[in-house]
């Protein structure tokens, strides 16, 4: 990822500024999402002076590169909990995969974080549930905080 996103009149939008790991195949979603921001603050700015365009750039910038990050981090987890050699990475993987699936409150979360739409980190009760360790009572619901969205 390029260190900044943005310099004074110009912003990195898509892979110019940004590769996703190749496991989560997110490139596209990824550019889609980093136009979509930058049409926001170019549009909350109002007037495009060279100082409000600037100020929007970097706005564009922080939210997105914290988002990126996000992306990077949660697509490197799930490639290695699907090619772990270890037994133990091997069965915590295939469990958490097989478990995730069959939990519809946690695999919209998963699959809302891996797109780069937003983040909503799980919490260490909804690890448990991801892994099957603890039945979830609201696995058959939509995610509280995708009601409000």
């Amino acid at each position: 990822m390029a260190p900044r996103l943005t310099r004074p009149g110009l912003a990195l939008v898509g892979d110019c500024g940004h590769l996703v790991h190749p496991m989560a195949a997110q490139g596209m979603n990824s550019a889609v999402a980093d136009a979509d921001r930058l049409a926001a603050v170019l549009r909350e700015c109002g007037d495009l002076t060279d100082a409000s365009v600037d100020r929007a750039l970097l706005a564009y910038g922080r939210a997105r590169h914290a988002d990126l990050v996000h992306v990077g981090r949660i697509s490197h987890n799930a490639a290695r909990m699907v090619t772990d050699l270890s037994w133990t990475g091997r069965l915590l993987g295939r469990r958490a995969l097989r478990c995730t699936g069959a939990n519809d409150r946690i695999r919209y979360t998963v699959m809302y974080n891996m797109a780069g739409l937003g983040t909503h980190p799980l919490t260490l009760l909804d690890r448990l549930h991801q892994i099957g360790l603890l039945p979830d009572p609201r696995a058959r619901q939509e995610p509280a905080w995708a009601r409000h969205t």
